[in-house]
């Protein structure tokens, strides 16, 4: 890694650049033998064993990663401060046409509180507002999902070989650009901390399941576009310090609500794949689904009407809004999302003369969850 540093001050105005460049090899390498029919525990070379058991097996591999980046940051009066930072990552992961990225960010400061109308101020000891934006790369994949690997197998005809996986040479970095709005303040001797933010990812990297027919369960793909959307706020307090000890109060919550924007076309295979999983006979459980608008954890199901007291029969909506005594995988609809809404934290924490205590409470809420005990309808189980 090397970094170059440059830093001048002249009156109020303060700059600070850097650039920079670091690179990361990994290697790796794997070697397995074994045999059976040893005539004594106390033998341990493998020429001991029954040669006829004998079996080996090893793979080597390795990943880099190659970076060159820079920042400056300039300050006037420790009021306004600007920082600009660009990234440019080239990694082994990726086919060559697909294996560079540009990772630009930018951020805006205003300390409100150096400015002379809330200099002593004894109500808003601080206060900061954050305005930021940035774009960060995702590399999550595994070494060689844009090429083929094989191994060597031995057949009745000989020794062959046997594909590893699918490769996907289209493999690319996903994307995640981030905007962001925020404040630091102490506030009558509560800190507080508030961020909201809209990220946006596209080219997300993820695991796809494929027909088993292709010999493989899964492939590496870049799935589409999804937007995410929320706040975070934590605030903490001190009602009473001293030399003997301190309590402080704390809370937090955090809120995200995503949709997906651009379903790809590894996606619709997903789907249709999924589908056809949902009309099997015992599958009681919801598969998931993608559809523009909608969130990444929505869940699908056929809703029901409860059980017809005429009959005994269980009886379903259907998409049109009709009712129905048969259960059809065509009539399932978005019934809700199987992640919080939103969630945080309350604690206190205490000292007194060394001894001290912590609690902390956490709380979520907003999220579904599909009671598949229910619907196998498991008799004497606590639903």
């Amino acid at each position: 890694r090397n970094i170059v540093n440059y830093m001048k001050t002249f009156g109020v105005h303060n700059v600070n650049a850097m650039i920079g460049q670091e690179m990361q090899e990994s290697k790796w390498e794997y070697l397995m033998g074994s045999r059976m029919g040893y005539l004594s525990n106390a033998a341990t070379d493998l020429t001991l064993g029954d040669a006829a058991t004998a079996k080996n097996n090893g793979n080597s591999g390795e990943s880099s990663i190659l970076s060159y980046f820079g920042r400056l940051f300039y300050s006037y009066d420790d009021k306004y401060l600007l920082t600009f930072t660009l990234r440019r990552d080239g990694s082994s992961k990726f086919y060559k046409d697909n294996r560079w990225g540009w990772f630009p960010s930018a951020a805006l400061a205003w300390k409100v509180s150096n400015e002379s109308f809330l200099k002593d101020n004894n109500i808003i000891n601080n206060l900061k507002l954050r305005l930021g934006w940035g774009v960060v790369g995702n590399q999550n994949v595994p070494n060689n999902a844009y090429k083929a690997i094989y191994s060597s197998v031995a057949t009745v005809w000989g020794t062959g070989l046997l594909a590893g996986n699918t490769p996907n040479p289209e493999l690319k970095w996903e994307q995640k650009m981030d905007y962001n709005i925020g404040l630091d303040a102490v506030f009558m001797g509560v800190d507080i901390r508030m961020d909201f933010y809209k990220s946006i990812t596209k080219d997300l990297v993820s695991s796809v399941g494929i027909a088993p027919s292709t010999g493989f369960t899964t492939v590496s793909e870049n799935l589409g576009k999804v937007e995410n959307k929320g706040f975070e706020i934590l605030a903490s307090y001190t009602p009473w310090q001293s030399r003997d000890g301190f309590v402080r109060i704390n809370g937090s919550i955090a809120y995200n609500k995503d949709k997906i924007l651009k379903i790809s076309d590894a996606m619709r295979q997903f789907n249709e794949n999924q589908a056809a999983l949902a009309a099997m006979e015992d599958q009681a459980l919801p598969v998931a689904q993608y559809q523009d608008g909608l969130s990444m954890n929505t869940i699908f199901a056929v809703p029901s009407l409860g059980i017809d007291p005429a009959i005994g029969l269980e009886m379903y909506r259907k998409q049109d809004g009709s009712s129905t005594y048969i259960w059809r995988d065509t009539d399932r609809v978005p019934c809700g999302v199987s992640v919080p809404l939103y969630r945080g934290t309350v604690g206190i924490t205490g000292e007194y003369k060394g001894i001290g205590i912590s609690i902390t409470g956490r709380y979520l809420g907003g999220g579904q969850m599909y009671n598949s005990t229910l619907v196998n309808m498991v008799e004497n189980a606590d639903i």
